[in-house]
């Protein structure tokens, strides 16, 4: 028999109104962000989208520009673009296109009002303040939800799988935004539009009685958005703890199996020659099925040059295998031939086959 060497072991004025839209986006876009979750663009409510929509409606279209910017920035600002060495990146365009999105929903927002309902706004029914409600929240809304996951989208920042949860996400914080805001900057006092109620004017709320409003919603959310926080963070925690387990026990369980193989290799490098029998009582002393979970077996593939293939195969014949042969059809030599295979019946098939070598 050859050589044996193992081969392979398996295994107001103007600028003043803009200003001041500007800012009243800023002061809500802020904490509007520590209530985002991931991926930080979408929330469960979105209060700028009523600020911007109620500042339109009282202070005139041409205050869009503040609701660009203060958009922009702050989603920007999220992002991380300004951490960056290069503020040309993904960020910078998605912050810029929800920008363009959040601006177009409050424009077409004041349009559809001033259109179907009529400004100043005069009620005189509840309808009227229904009408009011459906046409700037859930109608409106679904401009900002389509362009910003449409953005997010496009830019791979969102998966396309992804698009629908945050759609509607989107649009359903945008919409209890305005629900919810937009009738309070409506009633908020520092402006000139008068609003009436069946002829009378419905007077503006004085800013204690804004802020005694505004306070114990702001708490709620932010006792939310911790307790959100508090259960992303433990299991976040979490996942990373049985990560690490998971990824220590497969590292013992692969350096199992290269000793196994290993020992496998210095058993053949330490014999003149490796009968059946003998390859049969190494593997079954090892144990390999109790001992090395995951590897059903252990094979020895022998290189043997092509001249000698007839004198191997007469030889494997006489030492115990009465039908080895070799398959398929050699070629140029040297031949990797699956040799033993144990315990036996493991893949009985796979004997005398001609691997290809792993190069």
């Amino acid at each position: 028999m050859t050589e044996a060497r193992p081969r392979i072991l398996y295994g107001r004025r103007r600028g003043k109104k803009l200003r001041s839209g500007q800012e009243a986006l800023l002061d809500t876009l802020l904490p509007r962000l520590l209530l985002a979750v991931p991926p930080g663009y979408a929330t469960v409510i979105w209060p700028p989208s009523g600020i911007a929509l109620g500042m339109l409606l009282v202070g005139g279209a041409r205050l869009w520009p503040g609701v660009l910017l203060a958009s922009f920035l702050l989603n920007a600002q999220q992002s991380g673009v300004f951490a960056q060495p290069e503020w040309l990146s993904r960020g910078l365009a998605a912050a810029f296109g929800i920008a363009i999105g959040s601006t177009l929903q409050a424009l077409l927002g004041r349009l559809l009002i001033s259109r179907f309902i009529g400004l100043p706004l005069r009620f005189d029914t509840v309808r009227d303040i229904l009408r009011l409600l459906a046409v700037g929240g859930p109608l409106t809304c679904i401009v900002a939800a389509s362009v910003g996951v449409g953005v997010l989208v496009s830019l791979d920042i969102v998966k396309i799988a992804d698009a629908p949860r945050n759609w509607l996400a989107w649009w359903s914080g945008d919409t209890l935004g305005v629900l919810l805001f937009m009738p309070l900057l409506l009633l908020a006092p520092g402006h000139r539009q008068q609003f009436t109620w069946r002829a009378r004017r419905i007077g503006q709320l004085p800013l204690a009685a804004l802020l005694l409003l505004l306070l114990p919603l702001g708490l709620t959310f932010y006792l939310w958005k911790a307790a959100t926080e508090n259960d992303f963070q433990r299991g976040r925690a979490k996942f990373e703890g049985l990560t690490v387990e998971s990824e220590k026990a497969l590292q013992n369980r692969l350096a199992s199996s290269g000793n196994a193989l290993l020992g496998a290799a210095g058993f053949i490098q330490g014999s003149n020659d490796v009968s059946s029998d003998e390859w049969r009582t190494y593997v079954e002393t090892l144990g390999v099925r109790d001992n090395f979970p995951g590897i059903n077996g252990i094979g020895w593939i022998q290189p043997v040059d092509t001249a000698a293939l007839p004198g191997f195969t007469a030889a494997m014949r006489a030492g115990g295998a009465p039908r080895f042969d070799i398959h398929p059809a050699s070629g140029a030599g040297p031949n990797y031939i699956i040799t033993y295979i144990e315990p036996d019946g493991t893949d009985a098939l796979a004997v005398g086959v001609v691997a290809t070598p792993l190069l």
